[in-house]
Order: C-alpha cells, then structure tokens, then sequence
C-alpha cells in the first residue's frame, strides 16, 4: 500500500498517528483496535492508559525492519478510542471493589 501523503521514514512522523505514518483506516492494512481494559489487573492500576502512551511513545519508534523492505509502506493505523471499554472498566471496577451497583455500559 502507498502512504496516501509523502513520508519519509527517516523524519518526524505525523503526531497523533501510530508510528507517525500518516495512513487513514481506510488507506492502512493493518487496523489496531485500542482497548483499555483494567478489570483484570492483579498489581497495578495504569493500563487503561496504555493506548494513548502507546499512541505518543511510537512516533519515536525505528521504522526500519531489516526482513521487510520499506515495511512502513504497509500502513498501519490505531483506531480512535471507544470510550464504551473504559467506562465499562470502570463499572466493573466499582461493583468489585466497593460493592457499588453494577449498570453497563450504555444504561442496559
């Protein structure tokens, strides 16, 4: 697949873009569906985070994939977070930890 606008690999990426490429969901192969989930933490709280600082650390990330010629050219992109996993996480988090009523996502 062809970059929808000139890039070069070696320069700054566009920011708020995976990787900085600058592909659309329609214009990338590869799709990555953002999911912060933090139900299933045992340690830590902070992984409902993940995807932002995934999103704003990969500008700095190699692009370079000694096996795959120009391997950026594939596109990939993040999709824009659904607010309905976090809200949910949140939920669940609550009835869990203080016994709060549980409602779903979306008033059900």
């Amino acid at each position: 697949m062809e970059s929808p606008l000139p890039f070069i690999p070696d320069g700054p990426g566009e920011k708020g873009k995976l990787f900085g490429l600058p592909f659309t969901i329609e214009s990338a192969e590869i799709v990555i569906i953002p999911v912060p989930w933090e139900v299933t933490v045992s340690y830590r709280q902070g992984t409902q985070e993940a995807p932002a600082a995934i999103l704003e650390a990969s500008v700095q990330t190699d692009l370079y994939v000694p096996a795959i010629k120009a391997a950026w050219k594939s596109g990939v992109v993040l999709m824009e977070e659904n607010n309905f996993f976090k809200a949910e996480s949140i939920r669940l988090i609550r009835y869990f930890t203080n016994r709060c009523p549980y409602r779903p996502a979306g008033g059900i």
